[in-house]
């Protein structure tokens, strides 16, 4: 009897036999256990080498709120056949990130871990197909990362991506991605995210406008004005008091303009605008010139000055 191992060494594995050393056997052995290891290994790992280049199907969510609520990750992985070799489907508390939570940052987790579960499979030729514009576009480089909830996610998936040889991107429509879909189900307090509507928190109201006290200034609800009647209409003494009545509101809620410019920097700013005015009333001269490329086509020559 010898003990297994993954190869054995000829020169320190010894088969005594009757009494002395058999070297032929002992050869024998050793090349028909490593050729059993290798057949084995290359058994195992067929399916593998098989099902180069594999496509993964992801899709993340976030609720019953969104920012800040409970994320799903579903991920689905098909051979060059489109069997389903591997699924996951995992969900996560708000507390795991810290808080910060989305559907963006819920979409990025399970593309991490589809791309995870390839390169733990010894997988380098990956199609990713998802119905996140965001995602895709961002790792295509069309879309910039920007500080948002998901930026840290991004850009370790960014730094993920250099495992695989080769990597396509391909955004798809959700009703093509209802497998991943499924796998990404929230399920809590009788709340699904696959039948019920995504509840965003409310958005924060302002109090009133803040003075330099930093107290919070009420600004002061007004009465509507009654339309004048047909009958008033005709009536001067009516209608002037409408007016007056209507000057008074908007001298109450329109601040006055305050002049930022010095008597010279207005004179100085004037006559700019003026000097804008009168180029752009000036009229072409009435000569034309031919484009280079010999059309026909006759186009009137800018203004002294150019168009403004």
């Amino acid at each position: 009897m010898y003990s297994k191992f993954d190869y054995f060494d000829q020169e320190e594995y010894i088969i005594i036999q009757d009494g002395q050393l058999n070297k032929d056997t002992a050869e024998h052995i050793v090349k028909l256990h490593n050729e059993s290891l290798l057949k084995t290994k290359k058994q195992n790992n067929s399916t593998i080498t098989e099902q180069n280049p594999v496509q993964l199907y992801f899709d993340g969510a976030c609720g019953p709120h969104n920012p800040g609520g409970h994320i799903g990750c579903g991920v689905l992985i098909k051979d060059k056949n489109g069997d389903v070799i591997h699924t996951i489907s995992r969900q996560y508390s708000p507390d795991e990130f810290g808080g910060n939570t989305s559907n963006n940052v819920a979409e990025y987790q399970a593309f991490i871990l589809g791309m995870q579960w390839c390169i733990d499979n010894g997988i380098s030729d990956v199609d990713v197909f998802g119905d996140s514009q965001l995602v895709i576009n961002q790792m295509l480089g069309k879309y910039k990362i920007k500080n948002g909830l998901y930026a840290e996610k991004a850009r370790e998936a960014i730094s993920m991506i250099k495992n695989f040889k080769n990597i396509t991107f391909t955004h798809i429509l959700r009703n093509f991605n209802s497998q991943a879909d499924e796998l990404s189900k929230i399920v809590i307090d009788g709340w699904n995210s696959q039948v019920d509507s995504m509840k965003f928190p409310p958005k924060r109201k302002s109090k009133g406008l803040s003075n330099s006290t930093g107290e919070n200034k009420v600004k002061p609800k007004l009465s509507k004005i009654p339309n004048l009647s047909q009958s008033d209409s005709t009536n001067p003494e009516k209608v002037a008091e409408y007016q007056k009545m209507l000057q008074e509101r908007m001298n109450g809620i329109q601040p006055k303009r305050v002049d930022e410019f010095t008597n010279e920097e207005w004179k100085a700013k004037k006559s700019i605008l003026k000097a804008g005015h009168k180029r752009r009333a000036t009229k072409a001269n009435g000569k034309t010139f031919t484009l280079s490329s010999g059309s026909t086509n006759q186009k009137r020559n800018p203004p002294k000055g150019g168009w403004v």
